[in-house]
């Protein structure tokens, strides 16, 4: 069982491996951000899940009560989209209420 499966962690879980600059960028953007993410959110970069769908991601947490979200970082998403989540949801500043309208038709986050 993959460790992450146990982690109580907010999860950004990497799905698209052809953009590694931009998935390098996004994790120096979120650990340059001077707040200590550590203890809120966990990076899963593995290339198993290279192509997985939310769908199937959705799958491996289904008996899990510990985690509330994951984040998907795909090829779409390697946006400040991710950072406003980010921020925002672990410390209860906003909820999924509040971002649920801000999705798009393709279901993407657009603050």
């Amino acid at each position: 069982m993959p460790s992450f499966l146990e982690s109580t962690n907010s999860l950004l879980f990497r799905t698209d491996f052809t953009h590694d600059k931009a998935w390098a960028a996004l994790i120096d953007e979120l650990d340059s951000t001077g707040l200590d993410l550590r203890g809120l959110l966990e990076y899963v970069s593995d290339a198993a899940y290279d192509g997985w769908t939310t769908d199937q991601i959705a799958a491996l947490f289904r008996d899990n009560d510990e985690q509330s979200f994951v984040l998907v970082a795909d090829s779409r998403t390697f946006s400040d989209a991710i950072w406003d989540v980010v921020a925002n949801l672990p410390i209860a500043n906003m909820g999924f209420e509040d971002f649920r309208d801000q999705y798009d038709a393709d279901g993407l986050h657009r603050p």
